[in-house]
């Protein structure tokens, strides 16, 4: 059951566009106890993050439902205990520095729910949010993660180029270059 839920959990990271929440940001206030899937702590001698560390790309903050156990998610980074006040920004081992928790809703997945990160525009740089909200176009368009990452990328560094050419193309709508990159050839892009 552990498995499965930690399968879930992790098919919706990846399935469930991130959105705005990927650019979020959480500063640990203590060394962060590590927990899984279920928000169950887990041993760790040498924990990645310690107190005064900028954690990135925070992307779900999760509660369990049956024992109440709460974390947040970073992509790529680990879950880890926290509990957010009222404010839904400062948490018991995180304050969030530029997004905040959306507590008016949830998803429940295999007895965990999951809220999403709203993004505090005031707080991110007019690039940061430039790059982000072409991203979330992107991944509305259907592209992974990374494949909306690296057309952005390309769409605001490199216009021009025949990935930059591929993004504008397919953030007006192009059908054929949305089939392209919905089937994986970014060849532009590589």
């Amino acid at each position: 059951m552990k498995y499965l839920s930690a399968f879930v959990v992790l098919a919706v990271l990846f399935v469930q566009p991130a959105h705005s929440a990927d650019i979020c940001n959480a500063k640990a206030l203590n060394d962060p106890t590590p927990v899984d899937s279920d928000g169950v702590p887990q041993k760790n001698d040498d924990p990645y993050y310690h107190r005064g560390d900028l954690v990135g790309a925070v992307t779900q903050y999760n509660v369990n439902a049956k024992t109440g156990a709460s974390f947040i998610c970073s992509h790529g980074g680990g879950c880890y205990s926290v509990r957010f006040g009222p404010d839904g920004m400062r948490g018991d081992n995180f304050i969030l520095t530029n997004c905040r928790v959306d507590l008016s809703k949830s998803e429940t997945y295999d007895g965990v729910e999951m809220h999403d990160l709203v993004v505090v525009r005031s707080k991110n740089s007019p690039a940061d949010l430039r790059q982000d909200d072409i991203e979330n176009r992107l991944l509305d368009s259907g592209a992974c993660s990374a494949c909306a990452s690296s057309l952005a990328n390309a769409y605001i560094r490199k216009p021009k180029s025949a990935c930059g050419r591929l993004a504008r193309s397919i953030l007006e709508g192009n059908p054929v270059a949305i089939k392209r990159m919905t089937e994986g050839d970014l060849g532009a892009c590589n």
